[in-house]
């Protein structure tokens, strides 16, 4: 609902409302890794930890029905999830244990701190991008090749 609200009042709708929230959010979710355990930032980091990957859900699944054509959507929206729960859990939960037991294995004191981090990176690295590609279609002479509907 309130992504609904927000994303009325911006140009670029879903997409920028994901964008905003992984700026905003997305600091703090690396800021925590770091920060000692029981200090406010800590308990902030992990609160937006937490919300983050869930607030997306909405918006990103608001953005994709939006631009499939309406035979397509139970599908489209099945197979969504279905690759969320193979990438995310599945091949993200046995590719951070293999780097945890590398690390360990290579002597390191605290192998998921240094794996999380990283991993939290890459996925804000990708979420700061969820919301060019509006952008990119609201002004097409900019970028040719994605205003071009497929």
């Amino acid at each position: 609902m309130l992504g609904d609200r927000f994303a009325r009042r911006l140009d670029g709708g879903h997409a920028v409302f994901m964008a905003v929230l992984v700026v905003v959010c997305g600091p703090l979710v690396v800021a925590y890794r770091f920060a000692p355990a029981g200090s406010v930032l800590f308990y902030i980091g992990m609160c937006a930890g937490f919300f983050l990957p869930l607030a997306l859900y909405g918006p990103a699944n608001a953005v994709i029905q939006g631009l499939v054509p309406v035979r397509m959507r139970s599908t489209v929206a099945g197979f969504n999830m279905f690759l969320i729960n193979l990438f995310a859990s599945a091949i993200g939960n046995f590719a951070l244990g293999f780097a945890s037991d590398r690390l360990a294995q290579g002597g390191s004191a605290m192998p998921p701190t240094t794996v999380l981090p990283v991993l939290d990176i890459m996925a804000l690295r990708r979420g700061c991008f969820s919301g060019w590609p509006r952008v990119a279609c609201a002004r097409p002479a900019a970028f040719p090749l994605l205003a071009k509907r497929w």
